[in-house]
């Protein structure tokens, strides 16, 4: 079927040109476009918001030295007693590797040409014959698409940061990986062995409605005392977890409630918009902590299979003065040219995180039964 005369046309300059207008307004906007069916992480969102400006990472990482307490003994003398001398060595230093990421996305000729916009090949822009309403429409062709991109890219990041990816070297080593939840004794962090007790996250598993009271004001007593007085930053919980927290904090028909769970909520969305960053209406606030319902741990949960504890049952109390996420590179977009045997355009998505702590028995894990 014949094409008619009054059918919109584009050159490929032009369409490059949109594209590149877009790209620059998602990078100044961050491309956080928020659609019905999406959510937001708080806890990356507050690692995010809160990151320490380290400067740029050397051979690939970051270096934190770190010292513990001497340990020598007094010696009691008496007389001519010979007095004893010791050198020990108390600096260590603790290391973390870049994770380098990438999503290489492509945007076809024929999807403009299917919203009733021709593309001119090897055309230059013309002097004004297009008219404005026609750029105007195939940016916000071009807009939607990269919509859906942004945020596939931002959701396999901040799932990168929570899960240990373990299975992939080259990978940021993420939450998991730094306060694993079946042991604290075992294995490295920083390349610090956790045999060491100065190197072991609090972590208690198992609890109960029964229990769990207990044990949480033993978790913030635990990082209160190690961190030098300072109090849990934020608890992220997945949605059993919560439910448990919450029937606890707020009272049931058998359990006495703690506190107002209405106003701690207002405080909670307070303290979201102090760091911008997007609460769920599952938050409360408890002496300064706020504790949230963190809905990226429902989609480990269906990726993160074979965990030993499902992220529901879980939670993270986390100091970030010594825990948190570095974005050496965030979202910066590369844009290839046209291949010259396909009639489409290629960009990728760049990223380059540091995940890091300082001080891992300041943090701590709690699951649930």
């Amino acid at each position: 079927m014949p094409i008619s005369v009054s059918t919109p046309t584009l050159t490929q300059e032009e369409v490059d040109y949109c594209t590149q207008a877009v790209l620059t307004k998602r990078l100044a906007m961050g491309g956080d476009v928020q659609a019905l069916d999406r959510i937001d992480s708080p806890l990356v969102d507050m690692l995010m918001a809160k990151s320490k400006e380290l400067g740029a990472p050397t051979l690939g990482g970051f270096r934190f030295f770190v010292k513990g307490n001497r340990g020598q003994d007094l010696q009691w003398w008496d007389g001519a007693d010979l007095l004893t001398f010791e050198n020990r060595q108390t600096l260590m230093d603790m290391q973390y590797n870049t994770g380098r990421c990438h999503l290489g996305y492509e945007l076809l000729y024929a999807f403009i040409e299917a919203q009733g916009i021709r593309v001119t090949y090897g055309k230059g822009i013309g002097s004004g014959d297009v008219k404005a309403d026609i750029m105007e429409r195939a940016v916000n062709i071009i807009d939607d698409h990269l919509d859906t991109v942004m945020y596939n890219y931002k959701q396999k990041v901040r799932q990168g940061l929570l899960l240990s990816n373990a299975a992939n070297s080259k990978a940021v080593a993420g939450m998991d990986a730094l306060f694993p939840i079946t042991s604290n004794t075992a294995g490295t962090i920083g390349g610090r062995a956790r045999s060491n007790e100065r190197f072991r996250h609090y972590l208690v598993t198992g609890l109960t409605k029964d229990t769990f009271q207990l044990q949480f004001f033993r978790m913030i007593r635990s990082q209160t005392r190690r961190s030098g007085g300072k109090r849990p930053t934020i608890i992220a919980c997945g949605d059993l977890f919560y439910d448990m927290i919450a029937d606890c904090f707020s009272g049931s028909s058998t359990v006495a409630g703690k506190f107002d769970y209405r106003s701690a909520r207002e405080s909670a969305m307070s303290r979201g918009e102090k760091y911008n960053i997007a609460l769920p209406q599952n938050a409360f606030m408890y002496e300064d902590t706020l504790i949230v319902n963190e809905p990226v741990f429902e989609e480990l949960d269906t990726i993160d299979t074979a965990a030993a504890i499902p992220w529901a049952k879980r939670c993270y109390s986390l100091i970030t003065d010594y825990f948190g996420v570095v974005p050496v590179v965030d979202k910066q977009v590369v844009k290839h040219a046209m291949p010259f045997n396909q009639r489409l355009e290629r960009a990728s998505i760049h990223g380059e995180y540091v995940e890091w702590c300082n001080l891992p028995n300041a943090q701590a894990v709690l699951t649930a039964a």
